[in-house]
């Protein structure tokens, strides 16, 4: 027969006594507490129990784990004009939180961890390093490999100092500073590519306007070049112009002459052989300008108007050309400085170090977590219970 426990032997000093008619409601009420105390301290040896594993776990078992941090931010080549970035779930965002936030998706992604695979073994580390608990399975999935990659490298963001801050768990302080610096220089390259990609992609685009420019000032060069030999002109409209300025010097010669004539005929016979040359000089320049003025009027006069328009047509079309490879020229010159710009870097504030001791797991705080959740898990199950009995009895 099992000895009455301090607890029991208080409950029997109190117990009302049966004989008294008025304490029979409070001697049942009695009853029922004293069956939920005694149950309670029962119980209750489980809780303690799981507490004492808990307790030989972290104690005894739990491996330990290094940790290592490492702060970075990105820093733009040159200051860009301010820009604010609408990022979703965050809102509002300077350049450079924005590229923070980048960083901070990349160094935890399916990615990273596949390059970090190839160069650190990270399945290999994890899956035979630590205690049972602690190690990732041998036969993780992708996915649950991920997860676990996640649960050793977590990432803060200072949105006011727009700074990430790497902190790297692992089994070994030399594996957990290795695979810190991993992160950093991997980091640093998909920094570096995506503003090269950037770069790229911008002086590409205006590299392709320019060739697009070039071609179509030289399409339009050889058109009008092919124009000029098919009509053995150079220029119509000057070829017109000189020969507006050949009727006006044939005008000009022949007022000359009749006023030369009108002199000479003041003083000397019709029949004087002076005279005679001045008017077969004027017979000469005036048929010459009855041509000279047909050809004026005729349809090859027309002809080398139509040609006119159309020279002058191509003659535009070259300008137009020329001026758009000149702004071409411009804009491959600013797009490689805007590209410049665009180049971003990694710059370590604090760099990884050797840790000397182990920082997880945090063995008393772990197991004074494991008292404290367990002993409100049982008091309300308890309450719970008592509750349950008092109806059930009422």
């Amino acid at each position: 027969m099992n000895a009455p426990t301090p607890v029991k032997k208080i409950l029997g000093k109190l117990k009302p006594k049966p004989d008294d008619s008025a304490a029979q409601g409070d001697l049942a009420l009695f009853e029922r507490s004293q069956r939920a105390v005694t149950m309670s301290m029962d119980t209750y040896r489980w809780v303690l129990g799981l507490v004492a594993l808990a307790a030989v776990y972290f104690l005894l078992i739990a491996s330990d784990r290094y940790a290592v941090e490492a702060q970075v931010f990105v820093k733009s080549s040159q200051p860009a004009a301010p820009t604010i970035a609408v990022v979703p779930g965050v809102g509002p965002a300077a350049p450079g939180l924005q590229d923070a936030l980048i960083l901070r998706d990349y160094i935890s992604s399916l990615d990273m961890l596949r390059i970090l695979e190839a160069k650190q073994q990270l399945r290999a580390h994890y899956s035979t390093g630590g205690d049972f608990f602690s190690r990732l399975s041998a036969s993780a999935s992708e996915q649950e490999f991920l997860d676990y990659y996640r649960s050793r490298v977590t990432i803060l963001l200072d949105d006011a100092a727009q700074t990430l801050t790497v902190t790297v768990q692992a089994f070994t302080p030399e594996f957990a500073r290795d695979l810190t610096q991993e992160i950093l220089d991997q980091s640093e390259i998909f920094i570096n590519e995506v503003g090269q990609k950037i770069a790229r992609d911008d002086i590409a685009f205006v590299e392709g306007e320019l060739n697009r420019a070039r071609e179509q000032l030289s399409a339009a060069q050889q058109d009008l070049l092919r124009f000029q030999n098919a009509n053995n002109l150079l220029d119509p409209e000057a070829t017109g112009a000189a020969q507006q300025e050949m009727i006006s010097g044939l005008r000009s010669s022949i007022v000359q002459l009749e006023t030369q004539e009108s002199t000479l005929q003041s003083f000397l016979n019709a029949d004087a052989s002076e005279l005679v040359s001045v008017r077969e000089r004027l017979r000469a320049l005036r048929s010459q300008l009855e041509k000279e003025q047909a050809k004026l009027t005729s349809a090859e006069q027309r002809t080398l108007n139509e040609i006119g328009v159309e020279f002058q047509q191509r003659k535009l079309t070259v300008e137009f050309a020329s001026e758009l490879y000149r702004t071409a020229i411009e804009s491959l010159e600013q797009a490689r400085v805007e590209a410049y710009r665009k180049l971003k870097h990694l710059v370590v504030v604090q760099a990884p170090v050797l840790p000397e001791e182990a920082e997880y797991p945090r063995r008393l705080y772990n197991i004074l977590t494991v008292f404290v959740l367990l002993s409100l898990a049982y008091g309300i199950g308890i309450m719970i219970w008592a509750t349950v009995q008092e109806h059930r009895d009422v």
